[in-house]
């Protein structure tokens, strides 16, 4: 039973990811503003971005499609922060789920970091300056019991009028 159910968990978080892909693919398209790309996440941590090892055909001014620190919300073109304690995909899973660079507190391999001392400070600082840039509209839900219950109600209504 619990496989089958695993299964069709597995299936529904693909499908919410492939959707929350396609709405910030369209999305790129018409507030490109509202994204930040690899050198802008450098310039915001001062970080110098020859220091930082992408891929070869890594564009550093190529928009990225969100920084993520959990796998559910992860999609391509990514910057996955690897947060301690919280990291839940090793460096060379978040590569293969699509994440375009990691932000890391040591260079991992081969794989594109941009290499920070304190990455939960570096990845508060990004959230900090999304959040005074942009102003996105933040819903809280706190308590023992009931989070993701409330969160998947929260999101139905709310996906209704914003995609």
């Amino acid at each position: 039973m619990s496989k089958f159910v695993n299964i069709i968990a597995e299936k529904r978080r693909n499908k919410i990811r492939k959707n929350l892909y396609n709405s910030i693919q369209r999305t790129m398209l018409t507030e490109k503003g509202k994204f930040l790309s690899v050198r802008d996440v450098c310039r915001i941590l001062n970080v110098d971005l020859s220091n930082v090892r992408l891929q070869a055909n890594t564009n550093p001014d190529e928009l990225l499609t969100g920084i993520c620190a959990w796998d559910f919300y992860l999609l391509p073109g990514s910057l996955y922060a690897a947060l301690p304690l919280y990291a839940n995909l090793s460096p060379k899973q978040a590569i293969l789920r699509g994440a375009r660079v990691l932000l890391t507190d040591k260079q991992e391999d081969d794989y594109p970091c941009i290499v920070v001392p304190n990455v939960m400070d570096a990845y508060c600082q990004l959230c900090g300056v999304i959040q005074s840039r942009f102003h996105p509209k933040t819903i809280a839900v706190t308590g023992s019991v009931g989070k993701t219950t409330t969160k998947d109600m929260v999101r139905a209504v709310v996906s209704q009028k914003y995609d």
